[in-house]
């Protein structure tokens, strides 16, 4: 197996690096569009700098508020602000916020400096967390974690998240870091040390999204349900917990004068002329929260913007869950399974279930390392099958990353029109001048094409079969035919997005046959080397 080491454990190594610096590549190069969730926490960050949980001086950024006892606050957990605050400070201390306000109008200067803020708490999370997820999947299958992670990092939602100011990527670092250090415990000799640091991490996840509370308690179950010290290690966890949202507690005194009241309560619904028309936007069950809609799952997972729909690549883990539970991981493979069910059917009850403008159900994002755990068993036991949804999950991932991944009607199309004629995102290559056409998005390309080839070669997918072929491009299609359906269902395909979808699974195929192709003569080349020489 590769990495196993010598010559071929070194030559693993450098694909690896390969791939997670052509990763970073794809996430720094884009500058991505500004929202009401992002200018809210910027709005924070600024306020925090100047001494004041209060938004009133940066109320016009943004309409992502609260209103309380006559100021505005930014209707967001405080963590993400908090996280960001020494990238800001630096900035501000060096004259690049001030060089880039001269520089830039309005609107564009707060685009660069929330992806100036963003490149230290988003795409820094986001390799740290796609590192960790292939440490731990490498574990479980020698040789795939690599691709696995390159794959959830660019044909996923983790993909256009990565490169905007959004609180999810760091929430999600934060709790699978819990998951990764409770499986640690749990398979050495048992150490409340670690039991409580897990905690820690999960209560810091709450500190940067309230949501994450469901994804604490999994956890906890998770920690006690070894047979060992279970009084102990619940103590420790919950002490670490405890600790963890400290910052919660320390803020909304701070704030609004009560450990317990939180910003969500006092959300702006309707801004209208005064700023604050309507106040409570999550006044409805528990901040917004309501009964779970069976229908609004499905559309969560399978709508034109679904889970599954948008990454197909996903549904290979439901399949790896299975493989997980019968390898003897039953704890992890329940665990993974309660946290995704469970953020499921939350977000199935929320008024605003996608999230707003957005390329997918934006509140599942955290899920998604969960899901490569048993993702990269599905790897291992159908590399082609899984490579070949890995591609079709990037290409479209892509698509809304490099467009408009801020997508305000829902209608997919619109990814596929943008491409036709040109019209991309900007990307670094603004600063120096580049900003127009398929020249602005070289980065990003090389980037995505370098991390992707890097991270299929490091798997070395030797056991290819034209059967393998055959049944994958049967799947790829399947997901083409199923997705544009959909599509037309919903009004989109007839605008472009069947034939986005079904470019994305022509790339998917023409990049199999490649590769069944290398492997192929690869395999001959060994076979070839291993036979005597006659003299």
């Amino acid at each position: 197996m590769p990495g196993t080491g010598g010559l071929g454990g070194k030559h693993f190594r450098r694909l690896t690096l390969v791939a997670f610096a052509a990763v970073a590549l794809t996430y720094v190069s884009v500058i991505g569009e500004e929202g009401w969730n992002q200018t809210a926490h910027l709005a924070l960050v600024k306020s925090l700098y100047r001494g004041t949980p209060q938004i009133d001086r940066y109320v016009w950024m943004t309409g992502d508020t609260a209103y309380v006892n006559g100021h505005y606050y930014a209707a967001k957990a405080p963590g993400f602000a908090f996280a960001a605050m020494p990238a800001y400070a630096l900035l501000h201390v060096t004259g690049a916020e001030q060089a880039i306000a001269r520089r830039s109008s309005q609107r564009e200067g707060v685009r660069v400096l929330l992806w100036g803020l963003g490149l230290f708490t988003v795409v820094v999370p986001a390799l740290l967390l796609l590192v960790l997820v292939r440490s731990v999947t490498e574990r479980l299958e020698p040789g795939m974690g690599t691709l696995a992670a390159v794959s959830v990092g660019l044909g996923t939602l983790l993909l256009p998240f990565s490169t905007m100011f959004f609180a999810h990527v760091l929430s999600a670092l934060l709790a699978f870091a819990a998951f990764a250090l409770l499986w640690r415990e749990r398979e050495g000799a048992g150490d409340s040390r670690l039991v409580a640091l897990a905690g820690l991490l999960a209560g810091l996840a709450v500190v940067v999204d309230f949501s994450l509370v469901l994804v604490g308690v999994v956890l906890g179950v998770y920690a006690l349900v070894r047979a060992r010290s279970r009084l102990y290690r619940g103590a420790a966890y919950a002490a670490g917990t405890l600790v963890g949202v400290l910052p919660v507690a320390v803020y909304n005194w701070w704030a609004f004068g009560s450990v317990t009241h939180l910003s969500y309560a006092n959300a702006v619904l309707v801004p209208g002329r005064t700023g604050h028309d309507v106040v409570g936007a999550n006044s409805q069950g528990l901040f917004g929260v309501l009964a779970p809609s069976p229908r609004v799952a499905l559309d969560l997972l399978f709508a034109s913007r679904g889970l599954f729909t948008m990454s197909p690549l996903l549904i290979m883990a439901v399949v790896g869950l299975v493989f997980l539970f019968r390898c003897g991981k039953r704890a992890e493979a329940l665990t993974i399974s309660a946290v995704t069910v469970g953020l499921l059917v939350v977000d199935s009850g929320y008024y605003l279930p996608f999230g707003g403008w957005v390329p997918g159900p934006r509140f599942l994002l955290v899920t998604i390392p969960f899901l490569a755990v048993p993702l990269v068993l599905a790897f291992g036991r159908y590399p082609v099958v899984t490579t070949g949804l890995a591609i079709a999950s990037v290409a479209m991932f892509a698509a809304a990353t490099i467009t408009v991944p801020l997508l305000p009607t829902g209608d997919t199309s619109e990814w596929a029109q943008l491409i036709r004629y040109g019209l991309f995102s900007q990307t670094i290559l603004r600063f120096v001048g580049l900003d127009q056409g398929w020249v602005s998005v070289v980065p990003f390309l090389v980037g995505l094409v370098c991390a992707l080839a890097a991270a299929i070669a490091s798997a070395n997918l030797t056991a290819v079969t034209r059967r393998a072929l055959v049944i994958a491009g049967a799947l790829v299609g399947t997901w083409v035919v199923g997705a544009s359906v959909i599509a037309r269902e919903q009004g989109n395909a007839s605008r472009g997005a069947g034939v986005l979808i079904a470019c994305a699974g022509f790339l998917s195929l023409l990049a199999l046959t490649l590769v069944t192709l290398a492997a192929r003569r690869a395999e001959s080349h060994a076979r070839a080397a291993l036979r005597p020489t006659l003299l």
